[in-house]
């Protein structure tokens, strides 16, 4: 019964990781103070804390848009894979860590497919072609 569906499961992993990044990403930008109690004390940071979480706004934001665009799939997932292993080694074991973990399970499953349904980048390769 579900076989006929079951092309979509990477675009429903594709667009529902690309919604915890961006929404993450867009929350930074709103609520910034939020955010900066989970900057670990033993980060060296060069910059203000308010510069960082901007950046990381930024980056999580673009992260969130690409994958659920699928545009540079592989990179973004890879990019949020990297980024959740400090987080999760930072947050010890606990609730929110076990949540990333699935997320960098997520992103890992992302970067090792070759593409997924109704990304914008399988249009550019047949385009290319």
């Amino acid at each position: 019964m579900f076989e006929r569906y079951e092309k979509y499961a990477p675009l429903v992993i594709r667009a529902g990781l690309g919604t915890v990044w961006l929404l993450f990403g867009v929350d930074k930008f709103v609520n910034p103070l939020n955010w900066m109690g989970y900057i670990p004390a033993w980060l060296p940071l060069p910059i203000a804390k308010e510069v960082f979480m901007g950046s990381l706004a930024v980056v999580e934001t673009v992260v969130g848009a690409g994958l659920i665009l699928g545009i540079f799939t592989r990179f973004f997932a890879g990019l949020a894979a990297l980024m959740l292993l400090p987080i999760m080694y930072s947050l010890g074991y606990n609730e929110i860590s076990i949540r990333d973990f699935a997320l960098f399970c997520m992103s890992v499953a992302m970067f090792l497919r070759r593409s997924t349904p109704y990304a914008i980048e399988n249009r550019w390769k047949r385009k290319g072609n």
